[in-house]
């Protein structure tokens, strides 16, 4: 492999840059950014939220690692990212209540840390927050139908991170461990994607063709239509718009 595009200067672009040379690559690679600074898409408009409570065995590991990933990545980059490990509460009526208190060795496995609440936790927890329905008015609560909250779900390891910050450093940092290697483009737009032979040969970028042996597209919500720009039928493209 001696060439690799990446389109998006975002989050997933630069973390995917980064990991690439930190995993043993050393070809070149250039990453192709259409705005003129580094991180200013959906990853600048990103809540920066991150929870590894999920339902599948892959999404808890993937997102586990994640988080560790991110605690260490102020002093690996010497950049704050906000990291705030404050965690994250969900809360349930009481059929759904009971099959998160069945799931939950699945994540105790896992080493998903959590904790289930009562509603009086959920309370005290949550200043205002009233889990049950006394309050309301009993013509009201039969109208629409509303039900008290049974218990809740803390994810001790969930919390938020700013993400414009890491993406950059994610960038900036690989750039200068290997400047002979890393190419940053600005302000460039990718007219389309070259495939030949089921393969992808480069992109085309205001007329300028930029060869490379892979392309990763790492646009976002704009991948398809920069699939859709270089002749992906609608039924092979996916299924994401802006």
């Amino acid at each position: 492999m001696d060439k690799v595009i990446i389109i998006g200067g975002g989050i997933i672009g630069g973390s995917i840059l980064y990991h690439l040379y930190k995993n043993g690559y050393r070809g070149k690679a250039v990453i192709i950014e259409e705005m003129d600074a580094l991180a200013q898409g959906s990853t600048s408009l990103s809540a920066g939220g991150f929870r590894n409570i999920w339902s599948t065995e892959v999404n808890m590991k993937l997102t586990t690692y994640s988080i560790k990933r991110f605690s260490e990545a102020e002093k690996e980059f010497g950049v704050s990212i906000g990291f705030d490990q404050r965690g994250y509460l969900f809360t349930f009526y009481e059929d759904n209540f009971n099959m998160i208190k069945d799931f939950k060795p699945n994540w105790d496995r896992a080493g998903v840390r959590t904790e289930l609440l009562t509603p009086e936790e959920i309370e005290k927890m949550v200043p205002g927050l009233h889990t049950s329905l006394e309050h309301l008015d009993p013509e009201i609560v039969e109208f629409l139908e509303l039900k008290p909250i049974a218990g809740g779900l803390l994810g001790l390891d969930c919390g938020l991170v700013n993400p414009t910050p890491l993406a950059v450093a994610y960038i900036e940092k690989t750039k200068e461990m290997y400047p002979e290697l890393v190419e940053i483009k600005l302000k460039t737009h990718v007219d389309r994607i070259i495939f030949e032979g089921g393969r992808t040969k480069g992109v085309i970028t205001g007329g300028e063709t930029i060869e490379g042996d892979i392309v990763v597209l790492a646009a976002g919500a704009w991948s398809a239509k920069i699939l859709e720009d270089s002749g992906v039928p609608d039924e092979q493209n996916i299924p994401v718009v802006p």
